[in-house]
């Protein structure tokens, strides 16, 4: 029958079935989902070419950045350098192509805001998902927070029908699940922010604990106050994180403040309605398993054995940041002659085995058999003693499961403590 149809006729039935699939009317006629819509692009602008961790020219999603390791493949997904197939400066030009097509899209979607083109804004959104799973599942370096923010944010507002209930609802499972990370000497006590040289920023030293334990409290049971049909309430929460966020770029700059602050006085500003109900039913099935995946991801960590502060397995399938204040060494060496070395004093960075033993095998353990690299981590959090988790005389014969304990990475409980660590800075 499609075949009888005239060109347009076969377009306009595509485009209604479109409309219908993804819920367009409730964005048609939604003022908040529409600044929402706005919202996502200005996120994604801002990512892309993110001055510290920019997406386009970045050579580890290249072929070149296969050939020389720079690429780093998640843990469940190590034979993601098959996928990479793009070229950047001075080889080629495809990759930054691919990002320049994708922020002429994007200026497509904001003539398309101005028109009332609201399937059209989507169809964009949707490309543009389509384009950052690629790229984060080709790197293992796209794991911030932030960009899971974004990425759930993008999920929802797509896919999932009653979309201002479940990006809602996830803004406030953000801040819930963010706790998990946070149920820890690093907050509890607050040594993660007294280790450091400069201490919180504004507040000062000694004060620490006061504030991480609001932040604590607020996040746990505060965020559902959000929700409240109280105004007082509600206004009152919007404000502690709206401050919140302003007050936390002085530390992580103007990226994640970007990402969340937008979405959050969009959907809990002047727009916000309390809910009569809770949306069920099979429409509203996509919106409950994406909550459901944010939920196992939170958990994986907590169902490895270990400090994963220490250990870092399984700690980046959920939200981590400000997890704990790490420094660490890392050599790797072969016959006596370095082959790798790291020495990172940030507190925000992590100092993850994973990650440096596949830069390792990457580098040193390509070739029919290669000869064994020794590789030594050391690692210290919140201030305490740098203890020896990896002291393996073969990083090429080493495997890593990312579901569950690795042997050759040691907790507290078995490492020995080599040194003391010194405070240090966040960046």
């Amino acid at each position: 029958m499609l075949g009888r149809l005239s060109l347009p006729t076969w377009l306009g039935r595509l485009g209604l079935w479109y409309q219908r699939f993804f819920s367009i009317d409730e964005i048609r006629q939604d003022k908040a989902l529409q600044w929402f819509a706005g919202a996502l692009l200005l996120a994604y602008a801002a990512r892309f070419d993110h001055r510290l961790d920019s997406w386009i020219l970045n050579p580890a999603t290249t072929v070149e950045g296969v050939a020389q390791g720079q690429a780093l493949c998640w843990p469940f997904f190590q034979s993601c350098t098959e996928w990479i197939v793009l070229s950047t400066i001075p080889y080629g030009y495809s990759q930054p192509t691919v990002f320049m097509l994708l922020f002429a899209m994007m200026g497509g979607a904001v003539y398309a805001m101005y028109r009332g083109r609201w399937a059209w804004v989507h169809a964009a959104l949707l490309a543009l998902l389509v384009a950052r799973l690629y790229f984060m599942a080709i790197n293992y370096q796209y794991k911030a927070n932030y960009d899971y923010y974004h990425t759930i944010f993008t999920l929802l507002f797509v896919f999932a029908a009653q979309k201002r209930f479940f990006l809602q609802l996830a803004v406030v499972m953000f801040y819930v699940l963010s706790t998990s990370a946070k149920n820890h000497e690093t907050w509890i006590l607050g040594t993660y922010f007294s280790s450091m040289q400069t201490s919180l920023p504004i507040f000062g030293r000694g004060t620490e604990p006061l504030w991480t334990n609001l932040v604590i409290v607020m996040e746990m049971l505060g965020a559902w106050c959000l929700f409240s049909s109280r105004r007082w309430l509600q206004r009152s929460a919007l404000t502690f994180f709206a401050v919140f966020h302003v007050y936390s770029g002085i530390l992580v700059k103007y990226l994640y403040p970007i990402t969340v602050l937008p979405p959050l006085l969009i959907l809990f500003g002047p727009w916000f309605k309390p809910y009569r109900q809770v949306p069920l039913g099979r429409h509203a099935l996509f919106g409950w398993g994406v909550i459901g995946l944010m939920l196992v991801g939170q958990t994986m960590p907590k169902l490895i054995p270990g400090d994963e502060k220490m250990t870092m397995e399984g700690a980046f399938y959920g939200l981590y940041m400000f997890d704990a204040n790490h420094q660490c060494l890392v050599s790797a060496a072969r016959n006596g002659q370095m082959v790798y070395m790291d020495m990172s004093q940030s507190a925000a960075s992590r100092c993850d085995p994973y990650e440096y033993l596949f830069r390792v095998q990457q580098l040193a353990c390509r070739g029919a058999v290669p000869a064994p690299v020794s590789l030594v981590i050391d690692h210290s959090i919140n201030g305490g003693p740098f203890y020896r988790i990896v002291d393996a005389p073969n990083a090429c014969a080493l495997t890593f499961n990312p579901w569950g304990r690795n042997a050759w990475i040691r907790d507290t409980d078995t490492a020995p403590m080599v040194g003391r660590a010194v405070q240090n800075t966040y960046f």
